[in-house]
This record gives structure tokens, sequence and C-alpha cells, in this order.
């Protein structure tokens, strides 16, 4: 018998073939799929083990990715160019497969983003929703987009805003400020550019942010069917045009509620109240009672106010839209949509309930609601002023009266109602509003989950009352959160779509290390059971490429799903193999940091030999200040981190320190010098999308073990 062997990882496999008088018979072929297919560390490893296997031929019939840069890398070395979008390919006409490979995202929770239905969190937001793009329109979201980031993080404060967090390449829609000498004047003259998109990692305090400005003018009309008995119904129909009757619903929205109580038959009693302190009864009491007969229930609402009310079925059925509960309130946007003259009625009213006007002119209202507060900042742009939101972190708790209850955050609106005349500043032109930057700061990051759309048409929306665009990166977001099962905009329901229609044979699937803790384990135990319905048997495990013959730790967790067997994971603990072992000694090109910087030494247990420390501050050691042996294996490679180690980390050649080319970070993830990438211009854009990509040698052995 002849003996073939091969070097796999560290190991070797050895194959009996067939004996030389033996007629060759031909390979049997698996096609599969590579989806999110990044640089193609499936499709590399798919082929080398094509050129081990004697009885088998891997096909690639179909990939997908939505960077075009990635896309035409993976053409430039495979000769396939893949689909963009997933969403768009139809999969009625994708050709049949036997494995899916994916590398998926998951779901996590979020941040404020302004919806037709108001603000609201990421975590509530599902498919259905409409969000507010850069034209003021309201478009569909054709998908919801997540992952778990590590790099840098820009914190992005505006005039009147909190600071807004995103990742590098997050656009936002600005106007560039620029100046001019105007020499018979003898000063600069200041003008702003055309709007366009910009990177966050682009932006400084040039760039003005903005904002659409609601310019409609839309009185609002409704129609409400009311139950007379059993059988039939009453219609009742409002237009919402009396002056009285804003100046009563932005009272309501400070200083009003509704009591959901149902009469004996279960129809509601359509209950609504208000708080009207004692001072401002000849003043509010006779605008409202020309809207609403409220009477005095003699029955004090706090120290200082009395308790009206009425019942009226077509009201309380509009004032419910507001929102319930202080925390719970919110404007529609049919408020945001109304003539500027009855914005200014509605305003007046809240402020007559919650807020303030002080000597010097300056309006000010407390909410515990950031939606209300949003929404009440877009009111105040449509009457062409600008109001700043600042939030205060207050205790869970406080004492009040010797009892301990809970207490929430509050958001304060302030600004002034009179005319802008320094344009230099923030601005409103042309039904937009452009903020000027004050502070742009980063900080490192590990293992942060944030979240993007796509957007139907205009392809942006709005986060915190700034115009941002879809981006791959995708913003940050707060708490982690699991799968909901009635949001299907999630990519992961478009897997599982192509397996429902394709059925193929086996899934070979990857994702953060930390899948199966997100949520409690909520998530993982999602995926798993949506997976194991259709008929898998799921096989998992997080691995460790330092073990598989990469200069490089990188964690991330493989699930291997089949239809008629359980994938057995081989236990490889190969010894691992140093960074030395890729590095082009011909490069003489290191770092210049000694004028900033002085190298603080490690423990000699650790990867990194060196900190960086700023000599000023004193400070350093951080993500992007790092110095690595090259003795062992390298930390994770990073699509986006920063600092003078930007991307892949600095290393150390006796004392002289710098970063790894493109080409040997190609060999920290597995692939070799034959890897091509001619069609990108900036060729230290591949450290980017090596950042997002996983090691081939990993998945060279789990395919050998299929």
């Amino acid at each position: 018998m002849v003996k073939y062997n091969r070097e796999q990882c560290g190991k070797e496999i050895s194959h009996n073939a067939v004996e030389e008088q033996f007629e060759v018979t031909q390979k049997r072929e698996i096609k599969y799929i590579d989806l999110f297919s990044g640089l193609g560390a499936f499709h590399t490893a798919f082929d080398r083990n094509n050129n081990l296997q004697n009885d088998v031929n891997y096909t690639c019939v179909l990939a997908s990715d939505i960077d075009e840069g990635a896309r035409n890398i993976y053409q430039e070395n495979y000769g396939l160019k893949p689909e963009g979008d997933i969403n768009r390919v139809n999969i009625d006409t994708m050709p049949d497969f036997d494995i899916l490979c994916a590398g998926f995202p998951c779901f996590v929770a979020g941040t404020i983003v302004l919806t037709k239905d108001g603000y609201k969190s990421i975590e509530t937001v599902d498919i259905s929703d409409t969000l507010m793009t850069h034209t003021g329109s309201f478009q569909r979201i054709l998908n919801l987009q997540h992952k778990v980031y590590t790099g840098p993080l820009y914190k992005i404060k505006a005039k009147y805003h909190q600071p807004i967090e995103c990742t590098p390449e997050h656009p936002f829609y600005v106007r560039e400020k620029t100046r001019s000498w105007n020499n018979e004047l003898r000063r600069y003259d200041i003008s702003f550019n055309e709007p366009e998109w910009k990177k966050a990692c682009d932006l400084n305090d040039t760039h003005y942010l903005g904002m659409k400005v609601n310019t409609h003018s839309i009185i609002p009309e409704f129609t409400f069917e009311r139950p007379t008995n059993q059988h039939a119904t009453k219609k009742h129909n409002i237009t919402l045009d009396d002056p009285n009757a804003w100046f009563m619903m932005g009272f309501f929205v400070g200083d009003g509620w509704i009591e959901e109580t149902l009469k004996s038959d279960m129809r509601s009693m359509n209950k609504i109240r208000f708080a009207i302190n004692s001072s401002d009864t000849e003043t509010v009491l006779s605008r409202i009672t020309s809207v609403l007969p409220i009477t005095d229930k003699k029955c004090p609402s706090g120290d200082s106010s009395d308790k009206y009310g009425c019942s009226d079925f077509v009201w309380f059925n509009i004032l419910k839209k507001f929102g319930k509960y202080a925390h719970g309130k919110r404007i529609p946007e049919w408020v945001q949509d109304a003539p500027v003259e009855f914005v200014r009625e509605f305003l007046a009213g809240y402020i007559a309930s919650d807020g303030s006007v002080n000597k010097k002119g300056s309006h000010s209202i407390t909410t515990v609601s950031e939606n209300l507060a949003l929404g009440v900042q877009r009111l105040y742009l449509k009457l062409g002023h600008l109001f700043g939101v600042e939030k205060t972190i207050r205790p869970k708790t406080t004492v009040i009266q010797g009892r301990t209850v809970n207490q929430r955050d509050t958001y304060r609106i302030s600004g002034y109602t009179r005319e802008i005349v320094r344009k230099q500043s923030s601005f409103i032109e042309n039904g937009y509003v452009w903020y000027v930057p004050f502070k742009i700061e980063t900080s490192p990051v590990q293992n942060v989950p944030v979240y993007n759309f796509e957007v139907e048409h205009d392809n942006s929306y709005v986060v915190d009352n700034v115009i941002v665009h879809n981006c791959q990166p995708f913003s940050i977001a707060g708490n982690k959160k699991g799968f909901e099962d009635e949001t299907r905009g999630n990519l992961f329901y478009k897997i599982l779509e192509i397996i429902d229609k394709k059925q193929p044979q086996t899934l070979l699937l990857e994702n953060v290390k930390n899948l199966h803790a997100i949520h409690n384990g909520e998530t993982f135990k999602f995926i798993k059971n949506e997976i194991e319905k259709r008929g898998y048997i799921v096989s998992y495990k997080v691995i460790d490429s330092r073990y598989y013959n990469s200069p490089q730790s990188r964690q991330r967790v493989y699930i291997i799903c089949d239809k008629s067997k359980e994938y057995n994971f081989r236990d490889v603990k190969n010894p691992i193999v140093p960074v030395s072992s890729i590095i082009d000694n011909s490069i003489t090109s290191f770092l210049s940091y000694e004028d900033k910087y002085t190298l603080e030494k490690c423990s000699e247990k650790s990867m990194m030999k060196y900190k960086l420390m700023n000599k000023k501050s004193g400070k350093g050691g951080r993500q992007g200040e790092r110095v690595y042996r090259t003795t062992t294996c390298g930390p994770t490679i990073c699509a986006s981190s920063g600092g003078l180690g930007a991307k892949t980390g600095l290393y150390d050649f006796d004392g002289k320190i710098r970063t790894l080319t493109v080409n040997e970070t190609l060999k920290m993830f597995g692939y070799d010098a034959s890897y091509k990438y001619e069609t990108l211009t900036n060729k230290r854009k591949m450290l980017f999308y090596l950042g997002n990509s996983i090691v081939v040698n990993v998945v060279e052995q789990l395919i050998a073990d299929l």
C-alpha cells in the first residue's frame, strides 16, 4: 500500500491510498455556500482540504458579503464574485448545496432611536417600525444588524446634546465650517460647505452635526368608534384646530394622567385627571375647561395643587397617545407635524405645568422621560429655537419623609426663545439644524455589543436627535439582550430561512466566544433550539486558535450541526507557535516613540513585554500602547483598534517597536504569501478586513473531521 502523509495543525494524519494498479475513481463533489464571506477563510480551508482529500472535492457555489471591498478581494483570490447583501439574494434561485458556512451576528439591546411611534430603545424596535431618515421621512427597516465589537470607541459631544458613542467608521451628516481671509474687511469670512457624510474617525471641531427640522404643517384629525351596546358602535370625529386644546394637551403631558378604570360591563370609564397648582387656577383652568368639562374633585394633589378631572371618550383616547406614567410620556409624531402656532401653544401648556422661565428669559423643564425630553427638543427646533437636553444620573433610591422610595434619572430641557444671531455657533438653516461639536474623545473597549440598521431608500436614521448613516461597524449599544421571537430583522433569521428552503446536510457556523453567555445564555439557547427543531444535531466548542498552529490567540465559538450524526471536536493542544515565525526580518522601519513615551516592563509571564507610558500624564498601557513579545503567540487582532499599535498591536524587536505588516498579519490568520489584495487602493485597509476574519487553521481542522 502507498501511504500518504500530511501535516495538519501540527499532527501527522495518514490516509491509505489505493494500490497503484487500482483504477482511480472520480472524487465525490460536496457543495457549500459561504455567507458573510469576508476574506474567504472558509474557502481557503476547503481548498486546502481538497488538496489533501482523495475522495471528496469541496466546491463553493455561492458567497455573499455586504462589503464591496471584501467582495472584490474574494473574487481576486477564488475567481467567484460574492453576492452583496444576503437579504437581497433570492433564495429560490440559489444553487443546491450540502454545507452552509456563516459567521452570523447576534441580537443585542441598545440605545435611543427615532421611530414613527416616538423614541424607542433598540430592544423595542422591530422590523415593523419605521425610522426617520436625514430627509425627514420615515422609512421601513430592511434589517437589524448587530455584533460584538472590540476596538476604539468614539465619544462625540455636540452642543445641546449628551455624548454619542460610536465606532470609528460610523458616518454622521455634517457641514464643514471653513474660513477665508477677507483682505478688504481685514477679517476671516465664515462659510459652511454642503452637507456630506463623514466618519466619526474623520470628524473634528469644524464639522457641524446635522438634524432635520420638521417643517410639516398638518392639523390632526381623528376618528374613534365607541361601542353603544353589544351590537353597535358610534363614530366620533374631531379636528384639533383649537389653540386651547393644544395648550391643554401640553399641560396634560406635564401634570395630567388618565385612569383606566372599567365599568361593570368592562367598558372604560374614560377618566382624565389634572393636577393644577392653586396659584395657576385662574389662568390654566379657564383654558382647559373651554375644551374639557373638568371639575374640582375635592382631593388635593400634593401640598399646593388640586385634582381636577372628567370623563370624555374622545379626549381619553387622544391623551392616551402621550404615554402612561411620568417616565413613559412621549410626543407623538402628529404633534411634531402640527402647524407652528399649535406647537407654540402646546409648549406653553407644558411650561405652565412642569417648567419655569427665569429673569433672563431661559425656559427650563425637567422630566424623567428621555423620550419626552428629546421630543420637546424637536418641537423647539420647529419654532426656530435651540434647546439642550442634560441628563442627571440619580441614585436608584432616596429617602422622603422617612420613607425609602425609588427614583429615576432626570432630563432637563433648557434654552432661550429669542432669535439666534451667531451663525458661527449652532444654527438652523433650510430645514436643518447644525450643532457645533464640543469634544471628540476615544477610548478602547472590548466585547461591547453594537447595533446598526439598514433602512429603505435613505439608509440613514436618527440617534439622540443627530442624523447618522448605516455603517458596517455599527453604533454602540448598551445592555445585553438576546433574540426576541417577534423580531424578524436579524440576520440569523435569514440563515434559518435559507436552511428551511434549501435543507443542507451540514451547518458550519462561528461567532464570538461569549455567545453562550449573552443574556444569561438565553440567546445561545434560542439559536440552538431553532437549529435543533429543524432536525439537526448541534455540537459546539469555544476554540482558541493558538493551539492550532496559529501565532495568534483568537477565541471563537464554532457550531457544527448535522442531520445524521454528532460532530466530535478533536482535543487539539499543539505547541504554541511564536509570532517570530511569521516576521519579515527585512523590515527596517520602526516607530519613534521616545519623545512622548517611556517603556515600562511587564511580567515575564505576560504576552506583553512593555507598556508605553506617556511622559507628560504618566498614564499608558491602553490597547494601542501595549508592546508584545515575538517569542510567544500574539493577542487577538482587532478590526478597529487604535493608538500607536492600531489594528495589529505593537511588537518588540530588541528595544525597537513596530506594528505588523499586512503580509505578516495575513500569516497570523493562516493565509499564505500567495493571498492577493491588489484591488485595494489603500493596502492597510486589509488590516480592517483581517480584524473581522477567522483563523484558517482552525476551520481547516474542523473540515478535515467532518
